[in-house]
Parts: C-alpha cells; structure tokens; sequence
C-alpha cells in the first residue's frame, strides 16, 4: 500500500516526461472520435514540456491519420509493441515482427469461417475471405486494406502482429489451441472481439521500455494510461499507471488510479492533473 502510495505522489512531486496513451478506448471515445477538452489538452503539450506518444495495438498505417490529425510528432509504438517509430528523424526505433513460420501455423490453425485473420504491418493491414465482419469491428482507414484470398501466398508471412477476430468463447478456444503448439509468442485481448498476437517478448510493456532508453527518460518518469488486457504490460512497468473508467476491472486492478472514462475527457483530466 505504501509503494501505491508513493507512486502515486509522483503525479505532483515528480515531473512526468512521458506520457504513454493508448487510442481505441482511451484516447478515442466511444464514437472512435477525439474529444474538444482532449484535443485542447494535447495542443497544450508543446506548451508543457511533456512528451505525448501514443502506444497502441493499430498498425502504423492505421495511426498515422490520427497522428496527423492531432499534430503528434514524438516517437510511437504501433502492432501491439513490434515496432517503434520516431517521425521526427524518420527513423525506425525497433520492428520485431513475427516468424514465417510462426505466422503460418497461427493461419492455419485459425482458419474457419467465423474467424477473421489479420496481418497488421506499418504500411497494411491484410485479411482473409471468406470471413466478412471486417467493416462491423474496424476503424481503419480503408486505404489500407489489403482483401487477401489466401495471405499464406499473398504476404510475406512477417506481419507485426496478427489479430483473430471473433465471439470470446471462439478466442478462448483458438487461444487454447495455439499454446498447445508450444510457440513462444505473446497472446493478449484488446476487447472480447480480439486476440493479438505478437512475437515471444513483444508487447506494450517491452516497448515502451525501449522508447524510454531511446528518449533518455526513466520510467519513473513516464505515466501509462489504457483501458484493456493488451495495456496491463506497460502499465506495469510505467512509473505511474492509470486505467480508464472504462477499463476491464483486471486493468484497473493493476492500475495505480483510475481516470474517468473515455467519454468523460479521461486523458485530458489526467494531463491537467500531470500539468
């Protein structure tokens, strides 16, 4: 308790340099939208000091117009931690994609007609048919959709993260599966609709301990805010982590506070409280 305590009182005895946001679900509200008081909060930062990236489990591509939007120019983590990226020197920080090998056994043990499958790299997003509730679950810029009908002939089999859409009783199955095929890889959820999966070692945590390193700031400098499973890995390991109002309860519980919700200025509550 004392330990929660004390990090706690970082938020106003140590300046915070870092700060790690989630999008869908945090960032984002509800309405996959930005809200004024966040967007105001964020065009704040340059005024403040404080570093804004955002650490999310979209690919590159389907960041990049959110990015542009808002005018954020610090180093992101994209693909779920596989690849770190710094705008400003046009420079690819890390890229730790997943194996051929690893990548066609997933397909092949998750193909079925009520699965989705997608490979999400910086510059693409490809998935299969027969499966057709892409549109129902994506906000990704349609641009960047690649409609594959076999992707273990159609890609380069080294996606950043592969994601399987489907009902959670399917994802717990298919999740089962794949750890009995002894892959070391990284399995995590983003929504009862989603299961990530990431090369051994690689998730939000891992990264963002790479972007520290890269930007020269401790982690006890660095707060970490999100609202699902795949963001419990760099809440552990930010100096302060904060879980949306909206947040899975295991999110929150591992959380040092929770903020309001994502549509209730979560992010934006939480900057005016770091500021």
């Amino acid at each position: 308790m004392g330990d929660k305590q004390n990090r706690l009182s970082k938020l106003d005895s140590t300046p915070v340099q870092l700060l790690a946001v989630d999008i869908d679900g945090t960032l984002l509200d509800s309405h996959h939208q930005v809200r004024p008081r966040v967007r105001k909060a964020l065009q704040n930062v340059s005024f403040d000091g404080l570093i804004v990236s955002l650490v999310t489990g979209r690919p590159r591509c389907g960041t990049l117009p959110l990015l542009e939007d808002l005018g954020l120019t610090a180093p992101d983590i994209t693909s779920g931690g596989a690849y770190i990226f710094d705008s400003a020197q046009d420079h690819v920080v890390a890229y730790q994609p997943l194996l051929p090998e690893t990548a066609r056994a997933v397909v092949q043990l998750a193909r079925r007609p009520d699965v989705g499958i997608y490979f999400g790299s910086p510059d693409n997003i490809s998935y299969e048919i027969p499966y057709e509730d892409f549109h129902r679950t994506s906000v990704i810029d349609p641009r960047y959709l690649h409609r594959a009908s076999d992707l273990l002939f159609e890609t380069d089999l080294q996606p950043g993260k592969i994601t399987l859409v489907a009902d959670y009783p399917i994802l717990k199955d298919l999740e089962g599966q794949i750890r009995t095929m002894r892959i070391p890889l990284e399995l995590t959820y983003s929504g009862d609709r989603f299961l990530e999966i990431n090369r051994a070692g690689v998730d939000k945590g891992s990264a963002l301990k790479s972007l520290s390193e890269y930007l020269g700031i401790p982690l006890e400098g660095v707060v970490a805010v999100g609202d699902s499973p795949n963001d419990i890995s760099m809440l552990r390991v930010a100096g302060v982590s904060v879980a949306m109002g909206n947040a899975a309860s295991e999110v929150q519980q591992v959380a040092d506070l929770v903020a309001p919700s994502n549509d209730e200025d979560g992010v934006a509550w939480l900057m005016e409280k770091i500021g």
